[in-house]
Order: C-alpha cells, then structure tokens, then sequence
C-alpha cells in the first residue's frame, strides 16, 4: 500500500513539474512594431504620383459579382471632384455650354478653324490652365446681364486670357482694350494702375460695349463681335457701301479685313469645340465651378510684395490675380483693391490687420498719408444723397445714374450686398464729385449737326462725353440719327 502511494506521490510531482516547465504564450501583440504610413498631400488639380492604371489592372471580378465598392472606379480627379461635392460632368465648362446661343451659324470658314483647332490639342491645355483664375467670374457676369455664353470665351480669341498681353496697337489685357476706348468705358490708366489689365473692371468695360454695339448694330451678335475687333464706325461704313451697292448686310456678305474675318469665327470654331470636346480628341481640363479670387478694398496704399508674403502666395502667383498694378505699390489715391485665392480672406484681413499695429508700418502708413493729403489739399469735401432702391436695380446700374464707380458706392456703404440689393433700402450716393478750387464751373449747351458718317458713339467721343447722357439730353429713342439732325451737348 505504501509502494503505491509512493508511486503516486512521485507521478504528481512529475505532472506539476512538466506543467512548469512548458512554455507561455507569447504577447503578439506587444512584439508587433506598429506600421506607419507616409501620406502624399495631392493638390487639388494636381494628379496623384501613382497612375490611376495601378489601380485597374487588378483581376476582374468573378461572373455574377457586384461592385459595392463604386469609387473604386473613379479616376482620381472626378474623386477630388466627388469630394468637393461637384461632377466632373458638370464643372465650369459644362455650364458655359448650358449657355450657349450662337450655335446656329455654319460656315465653311467656321470649319476650316475647327479643323485647325482641333489638330492643336496642347493649346486648350494651356487655354484652360491661363483661363482657370478668371473663367469663373467671366460667367458669372456675362450669365447675369442675359448675353450668350460663347461671349465668356472672346478673351481666348483676344489673348489667350493672358492679362499682361500687348498688341502692336497697344491694345492691353484679356479683352484687348485701346487706350483710348478703355478711358471711355471708365478704365483708369496712369503710371499705378492699368484698368484695361485689372480682369473684374475690364471685364464689366467690355460687356457694356459689346452690349453697346448689339444695341447699336440691330440685336446682331455676330456685327456687334466684328464691330468689337473692327471698330464701331468701320463697321458701320462696309454696312452702309453694301446697302448702296443693294446687297445683304450680314457679317458673312460684308467686305472686312482678313483679321476681321477670321475673328468671329474663331469664336464660333473655339465654342464649338468646348461644346464636344470629345468628338475633336480635345481633353479639356477641368475647371471648378466656384469663385477662384475675391477682391478686398485695403482701404489704403499697401506695397504688394508684402501683400503677397501675408496671403502666402509667391510675387508671380499674386501678379496674375492683381496683374492691373504696374507699380510695387498700389496708387496712393487708389484703387487699393486688391485679389487673393477664396479662402484666404480671412488670413489676409488678420495679418493686415496686426501689421498696421507694428510702430514702423504706422509710420510709413503716415508717409503716404500726408503725401495723398499734400496732392488733396485743393479738393472739396464730397456731399452725399440717399437713393431708395427699385425694382430691377443693379450696383452698376445706380453706379451708371449717378456717374460714378460702384466701388465709391461701396466705400460708402460697407454693409451693403451688392449681389443681394433690396428693394426699399436706402443707400447713399455721392451727388457732387471732387472738384478742384481753381476749376471753374461751367454749364455749356453745345448744338451738334448730325453728318455723314457720324453716330452717336463717335459723337459721345468727340466731345468726351458718355453715349448714354446724348440719349438722355436728347430723348433718344435709339440709337439711329439722321443727316442734318440737331443734338444738344451739355459740357
């Protein structure tokens, strides 16, 4: 009995310590390294360094499958699309499409630059690279006064909406302005400031004439375009030889120069092709459709190198969105409005906002101070009216009344939303513009005798006034006169 419990006793013994003796389960866990993973930050219109083909090659799906998994078939700019909530299906050139209205014409000479066209497809990749900062304001405006959309894409034809273009004429900026039709539509031009290149002033300048001259030209796009590159009163004479010589008078029946002729259809050919890309074998890289700069009245002159450092843009970034400024500073009487990137206004208005605290910005803000009062000392304070706001009223319509720029309307009225005007509210409008001591009034009433040749566009001209006060001093129904006709200029 013993012997056994001996046995036993050494065979639990033994158990125990084999149980002691095998080993634990390791911690996987702890020993496990933790991954880390490199992040590539992708720009917006950038693409990705790997190529969306890395991604498709993959095996296909079994017979009977279903794809959950949908933006896995998204290339990798409709998926930055898709996570801004648009459709690159219906970016900014899907909307000037929706616009169009000057499809109608066919020509042989329409083909004949579509053909060309279509056989450069690097040039609508760098059209759509220069016009991607302006395009949108473009549209907005051109889609605000009701004109049709193919209007948005003239500055392509004009200059490749290149703002720092020159012509032989010295015709500047997108639109291409003369010197001296730019003054007359109210762009400022000095040793500071070019209006003609400044893209939010220009192009307002230009939608005023181009709805001038479709006015003027009998609601015909296609004259008033010519009449554009042409020149009103040129235009006018080869409508009047082929009326005398009993033909028809359409752009297509006129006797123009070849630049002439070749400019409306460019036009046409260019719109054409941004209609249906893909029937030309043109890619056109997309174009968000949402503001890309917004404008900010500093208030004051400010060097543009620093405007540039605080809004984080490099020199050559900010001069594209502010390419009117010719100087290294805004003009010390202004305009000190200046562009940055959506977005960025706020981080703007902050970092102007503590620079005008540091002792030495102050001091050099007093500088140019006292030189603006210096060159202002001879200047009347300006009066003001209260205007009740009506029906159909626009900032460039009460702008336009009263003679003077919708950025003094806004100066005035910091609070008002100029794309949300409502009917009732009052605003006030300067009614006596600045007016040197030594000048002396003058109220002269001038008798004009209407001859051959002349209309009202080069009359308004000849007198330095605008066309809109001839009609209203005269009553004017239209814009058609009469040989021997009498009209009263007020000087």
């Amino acid at each position: 009995m013993n012997m056994y419990k001996t046995f036993f006793l050494f065979f639990f013994i033994a158990l125990l310590t084999g149980c002691n003796t095998t080993p634990s389960r390791p911690n996987i866990a702890a020993e496990i390294e933790p991954l880390e993973f490199e992040v590539e930050k992708i720009g917006l219109f950038s693409p990705p360094s790997t190529s969306y083909s890395d991604y498709t090659d993959s095996e296909p799906l079994n017979e009977g499958s279903v794809d959950t998994n949908k933006e896995d078939a998204l290339s990798p700019q409709q998926l930055v699309l898709k996570l801004r909530g648009q459709d690159e299906d219906f970016d900014l050139w899907y909307r000037l499409r929706e616009g169009y209205e000057l499809q109608e014409h066919e020509n042989r000479n329409i083909k004949a630059l579509v053909d060309y066209y279509s056989a450069r497809p690097r040039y609508f990749s760098h059209l759509a690279k220069q016009a991607a900062p302006y395009l949108y304001h473009i549209v907005e405006e051109v889609e605000e006064r009701g004109l049709p959309l193919e209007l948005a894409l003239l500055p392509a034809v004009e200059s490749t909406f290149n703002p720092m273009a020159l012509s032989h004429v010295k015709a500047a900026g997108i639109w291409q302005f003369m010197p001296r039709t730019g003054r007359h539509f109210g762009l400022k031009q000095n040793k500071w400031y070019d209006g003609r290149r400044d893209i939010i002033a220009s192009t307002n300048a230009a939608l005023d004439y181009l709805e001038y001259l479709y006015r003027f030209f009998g609601n015909d796009w296609l004259n008033a375009l010519a009449a554009y590159n042409y020149g009103e009163g040129n235009l006018a004479r080869a409508i009047r030889k082929n009326k005398a010589r009993g033909r028809p008078t359409d752009f297509w029946s006129l006797d123009l120069p070849e630049e002439t002729r070749k400019f409306v259809p460019k036009l046409l050919a260019l719109s054409k092709i941004v209609a249906n890309p893909e029937d030309y074998g043109i890619t056109l890289k997309t174009i968000s459709d949402e503001p890309h700069f917004t404008q900010i009245d500093v208030g004051k002159q400010i060097n543009l190198s620093m405007a540039a450092k605080i809004v984080g843009l490099s020199k050559r970034d900010f001069k594209r969105l502010n390419p009117a400024f010719k100087r290294s500073t805004t003009a010390p009487q202004g305009p000190h409005c200046v562009s940055v990137p959506v977005g960025k206004e706020d981080v703007f208005r902050q970092n102007i906002a503590k620079l005008a605290k540091l002792p030495a910005l102050q001091a050099k803000s007093k500088r140019l101070s006292s030189t603006a009062k210096v060159k202002n000392r001879n200047t009347k304070k300006v009066r003001y009216t209260k205007y009740r706001i009506k029906r159909g009223d626009t900032l460039a319509k009460i702008a336009k009344r009263y003679r003077i720029s919708t950025r003094e309307i806004k100066k005035l009225n910091p609070r008002l939303n100029s794309r949300n005007l409502k009917i009732g509210k009052i605003v006030k409008v300067p009614n006596t513009r600045v007016t040197k001591r030594k000048t002396k009034k003058t109220n002269k009433r001038l008798v004009h005798t209407v001859k051959s040749g002349d209309n009202l566009w080069t009359i308004a001209r000849h007198y330095s006034v605008s066309v809109a006060s001839i009609s209203r001093w005269n009553r004017l129904a239209s814009n058609a006169l009469h040989l021997g006709q009498k009209l009263t200029i007020k000087r």
